[in-house]
Order: C-alpha cells, then sequence, then structure tokens
C-alpha cells in the first residue's frame, strides 16, 4: 500500500473533524508582556469581560506560571507542553493507516526531532513534513484546550454582543472574537458565551468565515476543574479531552528523547472537584452566610497618589465549609486593585449558608470600596482608607 504524506493525512484528519475542529494559531509568543493588548478593534465592554473571564479562570498571572500542560485531544493525539521554552511532544498515529507518529519540536525555532514507527526520520523534506504536522496539530489542538485564555492575545478583536442565552437556556454574556492578520484561518469567527452566574466560557460557536451569519456548528465547554492554578475543561459535548494534568517540574528527556514517558511518576500539581458542582443563590430558603473572619485589602501608595477610588465587586463561591472555594471579579476598577481585593477576600471565612438545616455551597457578593477619606482641596496628603462590605447577590 502507497504511504500517504502525513501532511496530507493531517488535512483529512482535520476534514473528518471539520464538525469538531477550527485552526486558529497561538503560538507562544503571544503570551510575552507586550502581546498582552488587545486589538484597538475591541469595545471597552468586551475588554472588561475577558480581564473578568482571565481572573475567573486563576488570573494572567497563574495562567503565566504554569509551565508543563499534558493532555489527549478527544482522548486520541497526546501532547505535553513546556509553556515556557515552547517545546512540544505529540503522539498520534496515522487515522487511515494507523501508523504512529513521535514529534518533538520547539515551536519558536520550528526545529525538531520526527519518528514514524519508531523509526528515526532523517531526510530533510520528510522531517519538514512531520514538523509541519507536528506544529499544525498542536495549534488546533491547543486552541480546543486553551482559548479562553487567548482572549487577549495580539490580533485577537473582541465585541461584546451583549446578553444571549446557552444551548440549555442558561443565561450568558457573548463575545465575538474575530482575528486582524494573525494565524492560519484569519478568516475565522467565533462567539464565546461566558455564563452568568459562573463567570466561565460554557459555549462557543465557530464561524468559517466572519460575514458568516449562522455558525457551522456550536459547541458546550463543561467540566471546568482547577489543575494548580488555573481551570481547564475537558467535555466539548461531541466528545471529551483526556488525560488533562499540569506539572510543575518533567524531565527534560520528556521533549529529547523517543523513550515511552512515564507520567505516572511524576507529581502533578493538585486538580480540584468540578467548578460546576450545584450551588445555590442566597434567596428563598437558602439562608445567608455570616462572616467569621474578614481582611481588608490593602491600598497601594501609587494608586492611592493617582487618586484612583472605586468599588471591585468580588463574586465568590462560599463551601459548605465556610471557605472561600472560588472567587473572580464582577465589576472591576483597575488591574491592580482587582487582584488586591481578590487575594483579600480568598482570605475570608464564613459560618456556611443552609438549606433545610444543611450547609449548602453559595454564590454570595463581597464590594470592596477603595476611597479616600479626610480629603480636602489643597491638601497634599490625604488618609487612605480600603473598605469591605458583603452583600447578597444582586443579580
Amino acid at each position: 500500500m502507497k504511504r500517504r504524506p502525513f501532511a496530507q493525512s493531517l488535512t483529512l484528519i482535520l476534514a473528518a473533524l471539520s464538525l469538531l475542529t477550527a485552526e486558529t494559531t497561538i503560538a507562544e509568543e503571544s503570551n510575552s508582556p507586550a502581546a498582552r493588548v488587545l486589538g484597538a478593534e475591541s469595545d471597552p465592554k468586551a475588554i472588561a469581560l475577558a480581564k473578568r473571564t482571565m481572573l475567573r479562570l486563576g488570573g494572567r498571572e497563574a495562567w503565566d506560571a504554569t509551565r508543563f500542560v499534558t493532555w489527549k485531544f478527544f482522548g486520541n493525539r497526546f501532547h505535553v507542553w513546556d509553556k515556557h521554552s515552547g517545546d512540544i511532544r505529540v503522539e498520534g498515529a496515522d487515522r487511515e493507516t494507523k501508523e504512529p507518529y513521535l514529534i518533538l519540536m520547539n515551536l519558536l525555532t520550528k526545529k525538531g526531532r520526527a519518528w514514524r514507527s519508531g523509526e528515526e526520520i532523517t531526510d530533510s523534506n520528510a522531517l519538514a513534513e512531520l514538523l509541519e504536522l507536528g506544529e499544525s496539530a498542536w495549534i488546533n489542538d491547543s486552541y480546543w484546550m486553551f482559548m479562553p485564555y487567548k482572549l487577549e492575545d495580539t490580533g485577537v478583536a473582541l465585541e461584546y454582543l451583549g446578553e444571549r442565552v446557552l444551548l440549555d437556556g442558561r443565561p450568558a454574556e457573548v463575545l465575538e472574537l474575530t482575528f486582524r492578520e494573525v494565524g492560519r484561518t484569519p478568516d475565522n469567527k467565533y462567539r464565546i458565551y461566558v455564563g452568568k452566574q459562573s463567570g466561565l466560557v460554557e459555549q462557543w460557536d465557530f464561524f468559517p468565515q466572519a460575514s458568516d451569519e449562522s455558525p457551522r456548528f456550536q459547541v458546550p465547554w463543561r467540566n471546568w476543574r482547577r489543575h494548580g492554578s488555573i481551570l481547564l475543561s475537558d467535555d466539548r459535548g461531541r466528545g471529551q479531552h483526556t488525560g488533562i494534568a499540569v506539572f510543575n517540574e518533567l524531565p527534560t528527556t520528556v521533549f529529547t528523547s523517543p523513550d515511552p514517558i512515564e507520567l505516572a511518576g511524576q507529581s502533578p500539581a493538585p486538580s480540584g472537584d468540578l467548578v460546576e458542582a450545584p450551588i445555590y443563590a442566597v434567596e428563598g430558603d437558602v439562608t445567608q452566610p455570616v462572616i467569621r473572619h474578614s481582611v481588608a485589602p490593602e491600598y497601594p501608595e501609587a494608586v492611592r497618589d493617582a487618586g484612583t477610588t472605586g468599588l471591585v465587586v468580588v463574586r465568590t463561591v462560599i463551601g459548605r465549609d465556610g471557605s472561600i472555594r472560588d472567587a473572580w471579579v464582577t465589576e472591576s476598577l483597575e488591574e491592580v486593585l482587582d487582584k488586591i481585593a481578590l487575594d483579600a477576600v480568598r482570605q475570608w471565612t464564613f459560618e456556611p449558608a443552609t438549606l433545610d438545616g444543611k450547609p449548602v455551597e453559595v454564590y454570595y457578593n463581597v464590594t470592596m470600596s477603595f476611597q479616600l477619606d479626610g480629603e480636602e482641596p489643597g491638601q497634599e496628603s490625604a488618609r487612605e482608607s480600603a473598605q469591605a462590605s458583603e452583600n447578597r447577590d444582586p443579580e
């Protein structure tokens, strides 16, 4: 049987998954600080929602600090990614011939090594073809895994479309995402649904052309779970990613040797329960949690001297033990104050809310007020205060 070129095989794989896959570049360079500026065409509401979503996922700092991530794309193609160096390991098999391949390469240099059926490829043209396959597979598969972390990448334009409903009828805020001369498919368009209650991406609609009025498909993003300091989702409705793990350390041989890797011997970052476990609003028969311990936020001198004042509203999930299980900003003031407010609220503890006498998890809003107290016209200095007040869910 004649061997099909692997680049052609990848094309056939992507075509066969046309209802499940969309290819968009998320090069590692996009993680650089200089790239973290949304396009000038993004409107303020869209930018604010994108930033709130990032905070909900764990925050930019946590994402940048995350080093190694593994996953199997819909349970098939296996990836190991070193986010800091750009090294990747891609293991897969040709869909028709079932011939296995292994690709070790760097996304920045585009250099690497490759094997087919255990035999290293030394021919320069054949190697280039396999490295191209590895990069293309990673581009496609990683976007399906990490898209919510890429909303603020350079070349991305966001438009706020307002409130709509998810496939299951629940409310969501919607972002329309298009590209400005970046990626391999710059004409693609996405609509990103951020759940009103969860604050997480819960659905995306894919449009092959930005001018298309109807999506080619609509896919849920479900089963958000904490891995290390970030949240990742595995369920896309028609299929699930598997093997998801975050590692702080991995042997260098993972990216240099074709030998099988034994991740079971490594220590992954802790993972948590599903974020989407039943969570109640504080209303009706659900009693209000009572503060046991609160921490006031700091008020940085530089921010105070700049005269920045206002409110930061933090939406929390209070666990059955009264601890803060999750927290994210729903009304933003300034990035540094948003983070300070989050850090303070995460230290609060409560007498838990109850339903029928039993502790339950609830959504709960905390408002942090950053104000300058006692300031008079012409006064050179002012006494600052950062006050915290709790309130029931206003939605």
